[in-house]
């Protein structure tokens, strides 16, 4: 691996820039990038629709369509929750993308799974990814605004946390704090998350908010375009329950997934402009050219 050769170029980006440069990310890497998302949202997917169908009785004539929006309205509070926790092999991946290794599949899963006990308690539990599943069943389901209420309350606790500290799994998965070292000092995950965060807040919190809004936008134009191509197909432009089912998850975790690139590139840069990664990168990388000489 040579750490002064990169796929993405290792300089400060504005959040536009970023955006620009996760869209060519996202075209040039759409297979490996889908498939290592598609690995842990579908479980998600698959048990948020089970549970969600507990609530809801598309059947019911009085009023269908506010079965309808309850479904989409819980839908889109677990994707927003469970999203960081559905792009861990995303992150693996991107980190292997990113110094030009090959995206092996079996390694990403190894890597994954060596630091599952560290994401899973903190992301799945103190982020509650993994509780918002063990939410909607505690839920009674006589009255389902309680539970819009309990999912947007979770919504706003992790959009909180994650302003301020964005780059959970990006430590987790990339740096592995545990096992890191500096000249025989251990570094602790909670330090390097502190040192990693602490500079410049502000900013942080204005990105989030940015991506955010642009996060709000995107799934109705995805929503709209396969409601359009529904018309098509079947002739009919009613809502249906498979837009409802599939089409509103999909465009929301589609969403998930480029943000997920987003967030990647955002760490990039905070490691950039916080920690000059770049000359550190030179630095390291010239370190091991003349290791590998004098070793010879």
């Amino acid at each position: 691996m040579k750490l002064d050769e990169t796929s993405v170029t290792i300089r400060e980006r504005t959040w536009l820039q970023i955006m620009d440069l996760a869209l060519r990310v996202c075209a040039e890497h759409w297979r490996a990038i889908g498939l290592t998302f598609l690995l842990g949202a579908f479980p998600l997917a698959i048990l948020n629709d089970f549970l969600i169908l507990q609530l809801v009785d598309f059947e019911l004539e009085q009023d269908s369509y506010s079965e309808h929006l309850v479904f989409i309205g819980i839908s889109t509070c677990l994707v927003c929750i469970q999203a960081p926790l559905a792009s861990v092999f995303t992150i693996a991946l991107l980190g292997r993308i990113m110094f030009h290794e090959a995206p092996d599949l079996r390694q990403l899963l190894r890597q994954v799974i060596r630091m599952a006990p560290s994401w899973l308690i903190r992301q799945g539990i103190l982020r509650v990814s993994l509780v918002s599943l063990s939410v909607l069943p505690l839920m009674p389901h006589n009255n389902r605004a309680f539970v819009l209420l309990v999912m947007t309350l979770l919504v706003l606790y992790v959009g909180m946390v994650r302003c301020i500290r964005p780059f959970l799994n990006e430590v987790i998965l990339l740096e592995r704090p545990q096992q890191a070292s500096h000249q025989g000092e251990s570094v602790s995950f909670g330090k390097r998350m502190q040192k990693l965060h602490m500079v410049e807040p502000g900013d942080l919190i204005a990105r989030f908010l940015a991506s955010a809004v642009f996060a709000s936008i995107l799934p109705f134009t995805l929503i709209e375009l396969f409601w359009f191509i529904s018309w098509i197909v079947s002739e009919n432009f009613a809502w249906n329950i498979a837009l409802t089912r599939l089409g509103v998850p999909v465009a929301l975790w589609i969403t998930a997934a480029f943000f997920t690139v987003v967030r990647f590139l955002g760490y990039l840069d905070r490691r950039t402009r916080n920690e000059g990664w770049a000359v550190s990168l030179q630095l390291r990388a010239e370190s091991q050219r003349l290791l590998s000489q004098f070793g010879n």
